[in-house]
């Protein structure tokens, strides 16, 4: 059982394998992937760190809140609301923004009714990796987790959140959530919402914008996206160059105790045959 486990080694090799360096940066830096994949984030957004005071004032202008990150962050590390009212004026948002470095700011998304019915009070995210095969044009999900506020505005597993696997063909959450400390959740504590079971809306829709994005980059084909469900369909939260392996081999989440090796490895064994084959 053990020696079915995808370690972090092995995680290494398969982004050496599908990641060219070269390219990496696009999905490290959140600026350089929102002008990439604009078609597919949906929301208006702003550099704080390249904008003058009157730009960002009119940015503001209307705005009740709006979120904020760094350009460069991981796991949910400097992710806050801004809630307008709760400042003296403009300036002060713009002075807290550029002290505080986290000057990506967003649209705020507002989610889809059936998700924020898990947690309404985050963004609970789709967490779909891919990888793909350049050689056969082929876009497979060999893991696909859902990942679930619990009393914050992140839904991130290393900021509060919790997770569980989703089924890639159905869309259906697969088993009771989690949290970093492996605790088990059947319901989810503050809204009561039956975790294992629950269908993700607009499944298909979903799945289809990740096949368009990873196309658009083709030279980084390990990919964690990170997909929000509006009321307007499906958008790219954002994407990582090192998906983690953590997540998917968590207690609980490994029927029969087998990990996740053997489904990677025969995605790389097909990718290996067919290069060779050309």
């Amino acid at each position: 059982q053990r020696a079915t486990y995808v370690t972090r080694g092995y995680d290494d090799m398969l982004v050496r394998m599908y990641n060219h360096p070269d390219y990496r940066h696009i999905l490290k830096n959140k600026i350089e992937f929102f002008e990439m994949f604009h078609a597919y984030i949906k929301r208006d957004w702003i550099d704080v760190s390249k904008a003058t005071f009157e730009v960002f004032d009119k940015w503001v202008a209307g705005r009740e809140d709006f979120m904020i990150k760094p350009l460069d962050g991981s796991c949910g590390r400097g992710v806050m609301k801004i809630t307008t009212a709760d400042y003296a004026d403009t300036k002060a948002i713009y002075d807290f923004i550029l002290t505080n470095q986290s000057v990506l700011a967003e649209e705020r998304v507002i989610q889809n009714d059936k998700m924020a019915s898990i947690y309404p009070g985050a963004i609970n995210t789709i967490r779909i990796v891919s990888l793909y095969n350049k050689e056969c044009d082929k876009v497979y999900f060999p893991f696909i987790a859902i990942r679930i506020g619990n009393g914050g505005v992140v839904d991130n597993i290393n900021s509060g959140g919790m997770t569980s696997i989703v089924d890639a063909e159905t869309g259906i959450i697969r088993f009771p959530a989690s949290d970093k400390n492996f605790i088990k959740y059947e319901t989810h504590p503050v809204t009561g919402t039956v975790f294992k079971g629950f269908q993700i809306p607009m499944w298909t829709e979903c799945l289809a914008l990740v096949c368009e994005a990873v196309r658009l980059l083709p030279e980084v084909g390990y990919v964690g996206w990170d997909v929000a469900i509006s009321k307007n369909g499906p958008l790219l939260l954002e994407a990582n160059d090192y998906p983690g392996h953590d997540i998917y081999q968590m207690p609980g989440m490994v029927p029969d105790k087998i990990g996740m090796l053997p489904t990677f490895q025969a995605i790389v064994d097909e990718k290996r045959t067919c290069k060779s084959s050309k």
